[in-house]
């Protein structure tokens, strides 16, 4: 009965192996040999009796100790449960060059609270195991939830992905379109506690892989709009366009949809601005939504076709959520 609840009450955390089960089954089942009590009792076998109790108390006495001692450790080793997950293709990475894993010490009650509130992130993800190293040989990233140590983010690389070398300190990746150029620029020079330029650069370097370096060519001239990624105001998205060509002007609809799919592939989270051009949150705080992180329309309703809850950001500014419901 023991082992069964054993296994039962762990399987499901991978922390408990076969040969745990195998190693407990054994020293119980010594644990549990008694000698048989004797038929008959002799007068003539009372002090040989004596002296074997004795000699088998000396004996057996640190033998059982040392027995049940390393049956209490591996009772308590098999207690810590630990959560590992990971999945090879982060759905917010088109490149599939990534792999992203999970540890946890479910033992910890934070660790236990973080988990209640965001399992929904890591649906579909697989158990029971980290990334590959010998595949993803690279740490690119690794974290822990505000006040959640017990807990280990990792985000793994096929390649190493360092810094930017003091030969190439500014960064400049241009992608071209219809009538105007987008071009993005880090500058490692003014990384700082404030404005995080290496620490972003690491996580969002894979979004520029397929832009080119450089600059805007010509006839991209003219400067029409400076975005900047949200918390990391000195990392600049700059969008050019022709002299000869109108200013882009993205605000003029009455109402402007954006979208961004989250971390772990499971929602996606729709805002609606109501008169962009002259919305006052959009004015003050549309820098925090990029294009590239956060392109113009709705979520693809094929796959985010579960309403899960709204919301209101300010002042003619609302939001969806949608999840994923499969039939």
């Amino acid at each position: 009965y023991f082992l069964f609840y054993v296994s039962s009450r762990f399987s499901h955390t991978r922390c408990i192996s076969l040969v745990h089960l195998a190693s407990l089954f054994v020293i119980f089942f010594f644990l549990m040999i008694r000698r048989p009590p004797r038929s008959t009792l002799s007068s003539s076998s009372a002090a040989s009796d004596v002296y074997k109790r004795q000699y088998q108390r000396r004996v057996r006495g640190p033998l059982d100790m040392m027995m049940r001692t390393l049956a209490l450790a591996l009772v308590a080793s098999a207690a810590a449960e630990t959560m590992l997950l990971h999945t090879n293709s982060p759905p917010n990475d088109p490149h599939h060059t990534h792999c992203q894993d999970v540890k946890a010490d479910m033992d910890d009650t934070r660790a236990q609270d973080w988990w209640a509130a965001e399992a929904w992130n890591y649906k579909g993800w697989t158990n029971g195991s980290l990334c590959d190293e010998s595949v993803y040989p690279s740490i690119e990233h690794q974290d822990t939830p505000i006040g959640v140590p017990a807990v280990t983010l990792r985000r793994l690389g096929k390649s190493p992905m360092t810094l930017a070398s003091a030969e190439s300190k500014v960064i400049k990746k241009i992608e071209v379109g219809d009538n105007h150029c987008a071009q993005l620029v880090v500058d490692m020079g003014k990384n700082s506690s404030l404005c995080q330029v290496d620490d972003w650069w690491l996580n969002n370097a894979w979004h520029y892989t397929a832009w080119t370096n450089g600059d805007c060519p010509k006839p991209y001239t003219h400067l029409d709009r400076i975005e900047h990624p949200i918390g990391v105001s000195c990392v600049d998205l700059n969008t050019y366009g022709s002299p000869a060509v109108a200013p882009l002007v993205d605000d003029v609809a009455e109402e402007k949809t954006i979208h961004n799919i989250s971390p772990g592939g499971a929602h996606c989270t729709e805002i609606y601005i109501n008169d962009p051009a002259t919305n006052a949150y959009w004015k003050a705080h549309g820098y925090q939504y990029p294009t590239v992180l956060w392109p113009v329309g709705e979520c693809d309703r094929k796959i985010y076709n579960w309403f899960n809850r709204n919301g209101t950001i300010a002042e003619g500014v609302t939001s969806k959520t949608w999840g994923i419901h499969q039939n």
